[in-house]
């Protein structure tokens, strides 16, 4: 028997152990190719001498955003080329890459996810991009020759100083605000949009693609605090590829885009049925609280689906606040608008129907709404102020239908 099962637990080792391996080796074999190309890369721009680095052809690379979340904003990488096009000296340097391991995902969600810079051929990165459906694009720089040889040099340093990765933060710290700034040092100016139609908030900014994806506009709306809502100038905006791209073509510093591939996913369309549909739900929740005697057959459904809605928005708003460390997210006042206790309401208690509970606990909530209110019109000014309305509509309307219950 103790033979048995010394030998099916080893059986269980062996199987994990292949496992690790089958799941690890694919992704230290990429990592591998890919360090080995960026030293090749490296050595290639000292070794440049001033004619050399004349000839070279820098070229900005944008990417069409995905339908997926991690990809729903897009992608920005710079493209040095010194040599005939895809040939052995066409570089695409990428300051975005990331690996997919749970690891990475624990501290993605932690907020200290750690990104990489990478310089493979651009054949290996229009292979990839052109197998994703995505649309490639390029665009010039326009630099003079000192100007162009600050850019290789500021390129080679930056490689040389993150071997281990750097800590992304997605309006401070990735692909764009880093070519944003080796173009702005470069250039001796700062890379600013010119032009900011009103939208001068990361939030604003973001939510031009957010608002395509659902999970992304549900949590953008849950998890944004203050720092997105503050007003920026034109070059602080700058976090997503589209912008870097209009920024850079509006200061001069850039040639008009030329398509390498053509995007295969279709627009987003004019309508925004995930928005209606929403709109939809939350007119028929307040509507079925309202003191009419022919609405209250729908009061009870009303109820369910606010407490579904705000117990688990409140649920995910308290644990990336207590848990993360996002810098945009940690001091969002979403749990005081929805929140947890709000499950409360699902359970069907004729005790609590009898008594004052139900009552207490539509006060408590209008307590908790108005700390929100006060801190939105003071410290903490997030624009969560539909989030807010419906929230304080409802528990008035509820509240008040618990008070003539009783």
């Amino acid at each position: 028997m103790k033979i048995y099962k010394t030998f099916r637990l080893m059986s269980v080792l062996f199987a994990l152990s292949g496992l690790i391996i089958l799941f690890t080796y694919p992704l230290r074999a990429q990592r591998q190719w890919q360090d080995k190309s960026k030293k090749e890369f490296i050595e290639y721009l000292k070794k440049l001498d001033t004619t050399g680095v004349n000839a070279l052809k820098i070229e900005l690379v944008t990417v069409s955003p995905g339908l997926t979340a991690t990809t729903a904003f897009g992608h920005s990488a710079l493209r040095i080329r010194g040599g005939v096009e895809y040939g052995p000296r066409d570089y695409y340097i990428d300051f975005g890459e990331y690996d997919t391991s749970l690891a990475f995902i624990w501290r993605f969600f932690r907020g200290g996810a750690k990104f990489y810079i990478n310089a493979i051929p651009m054949a290996s990165a229009y292979e990839a991009w052109d197998s994703s459906g995505r649309g490639l694009y390029v665009s010039e720089i326009r630099l003079n020759p000192a100007q162009k040889a600050k850019l290789v040099r500021i390129v080679g340093e930056t490689l040389d100083r993150y071997p281990e990765g750097y800590e992304y933060s997605n309006f401070n710290s990735n692909c764009v605000t880093f070519i944003r700034d080796l173009i702005g040092n470069a250039a001796g100016r700062p890379v600013t949009i010119q032009n900011l139609e009103g939208r001068n908030t990361g939030r604003l900014r973001t939510t031009l693609y957010s608002d395509q994806n659902v999970w992304l506009r549900i949590n953008e709306n849950l998890l944004f605090d203050h720092d997105t809502d503050h007003v920026r100038n034109g070059h602080d905006l700058i976090c997503v590829p589209n912008d870097l791209e209009k920024a850079v073509r509006e200061m001069g510093l850039a040639g008009e885009k030329k398509t390498l591939i053509p995007n295969r996913f279709s627009g987003p369309g004019d309508s925004d049925f995930f928005g209606s549909l929403m709109l939809g739900i939350w007119i028929f929740i307040i509507v079925s609280q309202i003191p009419i005697s022919f609405l209250g057959s729908f009061r009870r459904m009303g109820e369910k689906m606010f407490a579904l809605i705000s117990g688990i928005g409140g649920s995910i708003a308290l644990i990336v606040v207590l848990f993360t460390s996002f810098d945009f997210m940690d001091e969002t006042i979403t749990p005081l608008v929805y929140s947890p206790v709000d499950f409360l309401l699902f359970k069907k208690s004729e005790k609590w129907k009898s008594s004052d509970f139900l009552l207490y606990l539509g006060g408590f909530r209008i307590l908790m709404i108005l700390a929100a209110v006060l801190l939105r019109v003071t410290v903490s000014p997030q624009n969560i102020d539909f989030m807010i309305g419906s929230a304080l509509c409802f528990f008035t309307l509820y509240t008040f239908n618990k008070y003539k219950e009783r």
